[in-house]
């Protein structure tokens, strides 16, 4: 990001294609230039019923009944807050990368582009078992910062078409 950031960055494309998941908050951190310090980005509805908010704070990813998360602030600062984000999503994108794709939209600037994502936005919790395996099942879902789920995936707002058109005029 560092590199790509220069005086005429006004645009940003974020491509989260064939990412299928993993661990968020990682991810969620390479990306804390795009979001303020202190962001509400999405929700976990949690099968018993409660709901616990992500995002940041003090510049670092958090989700609100945790009681830290062991990512140290990313301190850069983009030269200039974007006109536009364009994310790219696809069929392939999963769990935490639609975690990403829910944060990233909750910004007015952004834009998803491609294929509706895979519809695993789901909240998985580890459980220890008496042989000291782990189980992890699924708790869960998430959902934007109106509530709003998704288990039939996250619809992108423009098609892999009309994002080529709007790049081939970016160009000219």
């Amino acid at each position: 990001m560092r590199s790509q950031d220069n005086e005429n960055s006004r645009y940003w494309i974020i491509d989260l294609r064939k990412n299928s998941g993993g661990n968020m908050w990682p991810m969620l951190q390479a990306l804390s230039p795009f979001f303020d310090a202190t962001q509400t980005l999405g929700e976990f509805h949690l099968s018993s019923g409660s709901i616990t908010r992500f995002g940041f704070k003090d510049g670092i990813a958090h989700e609100s009944t945790l009681q830290k998360i062991n990512f140290q602030p990313d301190t850069y600062d983009l030269k200039h807050q974007p006109i536009g984000i364009y994310v790219l999503i696809d069929s392939s994108v999963a769990s935490s990368a639609e975690a990403l794709a829910i944060g990233l939209s909750s910004l007015n600037n952004v834009t998803l582009v491609g294929e509706k994502t895979c519809g695993l936005a789901t909240v998985n919790t580890p459980f220890e078992l008496s042989d000291g395996s782990i189980l992890v099942l699924t708790t869960g879902e998430m959902a934007n910062i109106h509530g709003q789920t998704f288990k039939n995936g996250i619809k992108p707002s423009m098609s892999s078409l009309e994002f080529s058109t709007l790049i081939k005029d970016f160009g000219e």
